[in-house]
């Protein structure tokens, strides 16, 4: 068997159907919008039905020439709500915190846009009093549209938060890592962007992370997180080797098992060696330790701001049985201590 599994058709929905269903409100043809495409009218406006990259990929294109406007990403952003995000919005809706909704909408982001991982990334050293950022990576080559992607998560990262809130985070800013665009100049964003960086990040700041949601009801979220979480467990089994390798570390630490996964049973459960996982992680730039640091790193964050379980036991599912070399670890991936993450 492939060391890649099974490959799974990608998904982009429901945001191709929303980006057609809201230009063919504006006035737009719906069939120029599909035009270049083997999606049928029907299609589209089925919910859940499979959609390729590159289908979604022409359908931008289209909307970018019919509508001539270069900034339609920030103008697709704003139309999206709470609800464009499924469960995961409601999940969001109904956490105590704006840092746990950020954590939950990380968490679960795959389930809704499977070509962008949302990965929380640790504070600088340099700087402990920092709050952790959140990190876009593309996992396809977005190429001509990938100003509209971004701007449109920019503006509906902007919209969301707000509604989550009520009012708009003051310390919400950007990284994009792509040149400023010339339309930029009559965008009117509200929250400072910087252009040109090595990666596209989402910094919140500490005291909007902190910050009460109103609409806060912490079953609700336990509820939704354990729906989602079935979701994902189910496709653990196809996508890019890393996302699978992360899904089966992920799960093993939620369904509690007393022995955090090596790279050997995290190939038996891939389906391939010790030896080919290895390989193939190597040629993709990175190892099974980095993707377990990665990993246990996320869901230290999330077990110690959820003091569902003591330090000591978060230490014990990550694998470390001694707490000082868990508190070690995890001073080494984020520059701060967990007490840091029981706070706020």
């Amino acid at each position: 068997m492939s060391s890649q599994g099974p490959r799974a058709t990608p998904m982009v929905t429901p945001y191709t159907e929303l980006l057609v269903r809201h230009l063919v409100e504006a006035g737009h043809p719906r069939d120029a919008l599909l035009a270049g495409t083997d999606i049928a009218l029907t299609d589209v406006a089925e919910p859940g039905r499979p959609i390729r990259f590159e289908q979604h990929q022409r359908v931008v294109r289209n909307a970018l020439a019919l509508t001539g406007n270069p900034g339609l990403g920030l103008w697709f952003g704003k139309q999206l709500k709470l609800a464009s995000l499924g469960l995961v919005g409601y999940g969001a809706m109904s956490s105590r915190t704006l840092s746990e909704a950020a954590l939950l909408i990380a968490r679960f982001h795959a389930l809704r846009v499977p070509n962008l991982e949302l990965k929380i990334e640790p504070p600088p050293v340099a700087d402990p009093r920092a709050a952790p950022s959140l990190r876009l990576e593309e996992t396809r080559d977005y190429g001509d549209i990938r100003v509209f992607s971004i701007e449109s998560v920019l503006q509906s990262v902007s919209e969301l938060s707000t509604m989550l809130l009520g009012h708009a985070p003051a310390t919400l800013s950007f990284d994009v890592a792509y040149a400023r665009p010339a339309h930029w100049d009559d965008a009117a964003f509200a929250h400072p962007v910087r252009f040109g960086q090595d990666h596209h990040r989402i910094h919140i700041g500490a005291s909007a992370l902190a910050a009460p949601l109103p609409n806060a009801d912490p079953g609700a979220a336990s509820a939704i997180a354990a729906l989602l979480q079935a979701q994902l467990d189910a496709r653990a089994s196809s996508g890019p080797l890393q996302q699978r390798v992360r899904r089966v570390l992920a799960a093993s630490f939620r369904r509690d098992e007393r022995e955090f996964p090596d790279a050997a049973r995290v190939a038996e459960q891939l389906g391939c060696s010790p030896r080919t996982l290895r390989r193939d992680l190597m040629a993709q730039g990175t190892s099974y330790r980095e993707l377990a640091d990665e990993v246990r790193c996320r869901l230290a964050i999330e077990a110690l701001r959820s003091r569902e379980l003591t330090v000591a036991q978060v230490g014990e599912r990550l694998g470390y049985r001694d707490t000082a070399n868990f508190r070690r670890a995890f001073k080494r991936w984020t520059g701060r201590v967990p007490a840091d993450y029981r706070e706020g």
